[in-house]
């Protein structure tokens, strides 16, 4: 606003000033030190540790997690005295249905001991029954041929038990045929129970049944006892209130969160073709500046782990984190946080040549890639490595 108000050579004035400075700053740029050398050797360039691939988001995992569900509906008691802390493998953390369990084992154990007295168990009890009464059938039977019998003898019997007396004796075949079946499938039977080898298989098979509930309670007792499974940190996962210990829950519910922070892993996604081609015993994940950590203490390469989605499978890359300040790096967990993925160049000579130096020298030579035109330049070269903003070459003049 003020130009309008200035007198017209001062406005003259002003304006050859303004390109003045323009043409200055245009001459120090041309004369800038950054600029590229005409006769680019990579020796010119300084050695240097590690070579900046690029940043990527990174999320900090426990060297070992497990979660507890609950294994079946029903009560569970927390037997730990805080929400969260530090135990040891094998510690027991929680149980459920610990009152029905325990009256559950006491009668298995009964019934044990009641099996090795040999007093009479309920399936000899049943037995023993079955046969007194097979037996008082038996008896029946026979008396009822004996009468049948008698009355084949004399007819005129049949006068006194009956008015039909024609009918009678003639449903008297049938009826004694019948009564014999009968006795013969009863005495069968006796002669069964009445075995001593059918009496052992008896007591082997009441003995089976009872061995199979107790190998099945077992299974229900080791379920119902949740107990830590390795040295480290544990977390409730319930809703916490004052001195409570007790919940009713459903089978799925989570209930514990173990971890073991012996170690920690950085877990990176590895999305370009490029980062799957770098050696991954050189790389190594910086976490963040503002962490303080220096490249030396970054997290070493452990393992890669391909995990397959619905679309398509995933590759991730899991970094260790072993330093006496994993406390610090503790701290970071809990999201996404932004880290540098490194290449450690300290077991070779590199020299790091920035790409903006490379494309002044050589404009037209990286059409095929970073590689391909450093070693149509300079046909010494070993080893290329892509970064970031710069590539490492490893160069022998």
């Amino acid at each position: 606003m003020l130009m309008h108000f200035m007198p017209t050579p001062c406005r003259a004035r002003l304006r050859g000033a303004r390109l003045a400075v323009i043409h200055a700053l245009a001459a120090a740029a041309l004369l800038c030190p950054h600029t590229a050398p005409a006769a680019l050797e990579p020796s010119d360039y300084p050695q240097q540790d590690f070579l900046l691939i690029g940043t990527v988001p990174t999320t900090l995992e426990p060297s070992r997690s497990f979660q507890f569900k609950a294994p079946m509906n029903g009560s569970l008691e927390l037997m730990i005295s805080s929400t969260s802390g530090t135990a040891q493998a094998g510690t027991l953390l929680a149980r459920m249905d610990r009152e029905r369990l325990e009256l559950e084992g006491a009668v298995l154990q009964l019934e044990a001991a009641y099996s090795r007295i040999r007093e009479i168990p309920e399936q000899k009890l049943a037995a023993l029954q079955q046969l007194r009464q097979l037996e008082n059938r038996s008896s029946e039977i026979g008396q009822q041929l004996d009468f049948l019998s008698e009355i084949e003898q004399k007819p005129e019997f049949a006068s006194l038990f009956t008015e039909n007396v024609e009918t009678f004796h003639a449903e008297k075949s049938g009826m004694t045929q019948q009564l014999q079946q009968e006795r013969a499938l009863a005495e069968d039977l006796l002669h069964k129970l009445q075995d001593p080898a059918s009496a052992k298989l008896g007591e082997q098979l009441a003995g089976m049944k009872l061995k199979q509930r107790q190998l099945d309670y077992q299974q229900r007792l080791r379920d119902s006892q949740l107990r830590m499974p390795f040295d480290g940190h544990y977390r409730v996962l319930l809703p916490s209130g004052a001195d409570r210990s007790a919940y009713s829950i459903l089978q799925g519910d989570p209930i514990l969160l173990a971890e073991d922070r012996s170690a920690l892993f950085g877990v990176v996604e590895v999305k370009g073709d490029h980062w799957r081609s770098l050696p991954q015993e050189k790389l190594c994940l910086n976490l963040p500046a503002a962490a303080a950590f220096s490249p030396e203490e970054s997290g070493r390469f452990a393992r890669s782990v391909l995990e397959h989605s619905a679309r398509r499978p995933r590759l991730f890359y899991h970094f260790k984190f072993d330093s006496p300040r994993l406390e610090r790096i503790e701290q970071l967990r809990g999201g996404i946080i932004t880290a540098e993925l490194l290449l450690d160049l300290r077991d070779s000579t590199a020299y790091v040549i920035p790409k903006a130096d490379l494309l002044a020298a050589f404009p037209s030579s990286f059409g095929g890639g970073w590689a391909d035109g450093l070693r149509r330049q300079f046909e010494s070269i070993r080893d290329v490595y892509v970064g970031q903003h710069a590539v490492a070459v490893t160069y022998e003049p």
